[in-house]
């Protein structure tokens, strides 16, 4: 008699086992091939879910359910739903390609005003003699500590340094 139990619970157990469904698969990127890392597998409609390992690999276990969807996601790609039949042995090992997405941007209008560096570079040419004019918009520019530095950059002056910072 105890046998007989013993069998019965073994069978019970066994398709308690067969119900839980598992689901595995790869993710690639479908133009160059290379298997997508971090990409995230979420059973529709629940929160469950997994990321695909260094080799673009997942597996989801425990599935209450044979059949369903799920959403692949990976960022800088097109979402993909993927149907699933876990009674299918053949549908057991999935590979998903996802598409790379794109976003057409409007036009892009850049402008600047540099009114100070073109009133240095008139006053520069009119003239009558030899100047070199430093805008302060130029001067913000530059990485310089003090006015000293600042003016190395102008031709024909040089710096000296007193304890690694320009001085005269």
């Amino acid at each position: 008699m105890s046998r007989i139990l013993f069998f019965g619970f073994c069978f019970l157990f066994s398709s308690f086992l067969q119900a839980q469904s598992a689901l595995s698969g790869s993710v690639f990127d479908a133009k160059t091939n290379q298997p997508l890392v971090g990409a995230s597998i979420v059973l529709d409609g629940t929160t469950i879910g997994t990321i695909t390992d260094a080799a673009g690999q997942f597996s989801l276990s425990n599935l209450a359910k044979a059949q369903g969807i799920i959403v692949v996601d990976y960022l800088g790609y097109t979402s993909k739903r993927v149907s699933f039949d876990t009674n299918d042995a053949s549908a057991r090992q999935m590979i998903i390609r996802l598409q790379p997405s794109s976003v057409d941007l409007g036009e892009v209008v850049v402008r600047g005003i540099a009114e100070g560096q073109i009133k240095a570079i008139i006053e520069m040419k009119q003239a009558e003699n030899i100047k070199n004019i430093v805008s302060a918009e130029q001067i913000l520019t530059f990485p310089d500590l003090n006015a000293a530095e600042v003016l190395q950059r102008v031709p024909g002056i040089t710096l000296q340094r007193d304890q690694g910072e320009g001085r005269f």
